[in-house]
C-alpha cells in the first residue's frame, strides 16, 4: 500500500471513530445542552427566583454561566464555590 493510500485509509478510520464518538455523546445526552435555569429551579426554588415584575437576582445570567460544574441534573453535592 502506498503512503498516500495508507494515509487516506487512516483518515477514513479516524473520521469514522470521531463520528461514532460524537454520535454516542449525543445519544447519551451529554452534548445536547447544559441545564436551563428552569431545570435548576426544580430543586433550587429559593435561588435567583424573580418576584412578579422583578428581575432575577442574577440578571440575565444562566445558572451554569457561573456554576460550570453543574452540567448534569441532578448534579453532585460538592460543586465548586463561585466567586465573581
Amino acid at each position: 500500500m502506498s503512503f498516500a493510500r495508507a494515509s487516506a485509509h487512516r483518515s477514513r478510520i479516524l473520521c469514522a471513530i470521531a463520528f461514532g464518538l460524537a454520535a454516542a455523546a449525543i445519544i447519551s445526552g451529554k452534548v445536547l445542552a447544559a441545564p436551563a435555569n428552569e431545570d435548576c429551579q426544580t430543586c433550587h426554588t429559593d435561588k435567583a427566583e424573580p418576584s412578579e415584575g422583578a428581575e432575577p437576582a442574577h440578571g440575565d445570567l444562566d445558572c451554569v454561566t457561573c456554576h460550570t460544574d453543574a452540567q448534569d441534573i441532578p448534579h453532585d453535592d460538592d460543586l465548586k464555590d463561585v466567586s465573581l
